[in-house]
């Protein structure tokens, strides 16, 4: 097994956690610092590149300190095989991999979602999309269950080294192959949060890497400590 299984949320900007998780005198602006002192790790949501500015991202590395990691989450899939769209796309995945560039002693992970709305991938849409990332970081690509997960589009996944995120509320266990595999969890009891913990352990034998975050921001923060503390007793 590589490194420990992270742990964390889908972003750390909850207004709903003001007075709550976060003090209710606690500047917005230190809410990462914060976090970052709490939990060790984020998955930072793909809207968020609509607003984030390079400025914004030199203050992240501001907050953190050089074990803290993150799972940046690429902008929305584009959803068309067409070739202007795919090229529009392959411009904004550029432009946000120069702009997060500095973030890259803290990066763990790339995360790809396709909505659950597709009921095909285009292959040369996806490869064009894994082509344009590269081996910079591992790649996890989160696609729905069923007929979307065609033999091409595995054997896509395959070629690129690239993983599947994995839904414990939805599959048993999560999907060989990758190297680092992501889990995103709503809600859970402490039985069941032991046994995805176990999983992802079992997956990450092999020298592959894993994180688990909690997407339900109302019990994320109890739920990322539970993990966190199962983690630690399993050696996970």
């Amino acid at each position: 097994m590589t490194d420990s299984l992270l742990i964390g949320i889908r972003g750390w900007e909850h207004d709903e956690w003001q007075d709550g998780f976060y003090d209710e005198a606690l500047p917005a602006e230190w809410r990462l610092c914060y976090y970052s002192n709490v939990i060790r790790s984020v998955l930072v949501p793909a809207q968020k590149w609509e607003s984030v500015s390079a400025a914004d991202i030199s203050q992240w590395m501001e907050d953190i300190d050089e074990e803290f990691r993150f799972i940046l989450e690429l902008p929305a899939w584009v959803g068309d095989a067409a070739v202007p769209a795919l090229e529009k796309w392959q411009q904004q995945g550029q432009a946000f991999l120069q702009m997060t560039h500095e973030l890259h002693p803290w990066l763990s992970a790339y995360l790809l979602r396709v909505p659950s709305t597709e009921s095909a991938v285009s292959v040369a849409c996806l490869q064009g999309c894994l082509e344009m990332l590269g081996d910079r970081f591992p790649v996890c690509v989160d696609l729905p269950t069923g007929p979307v997960r065609s033999p091409q589009i595995m054997e896509l996944l395959d070629t690129f080294g690239a993983s599947l995120c994995w839904h414990p509320s939805r599959e048993p266990r999560p999907e060989d192959g990758g190297k680092f595999m992501v889990a995103l969890m709503e809600q859970s009891e402490l039985k069941a949060l032991r046994r995805v913990v176990e999983r992802l352990g079992a997956w990450m034998e092999g020298n592959r890497g894993a994180g688990l975050f909690f997407t339900d921001p109302g019990p994320a923060p109890q739920l990322a400590e539970q993990a966190r503390i199962i983690a630690e007793l399993l050696d996970v």
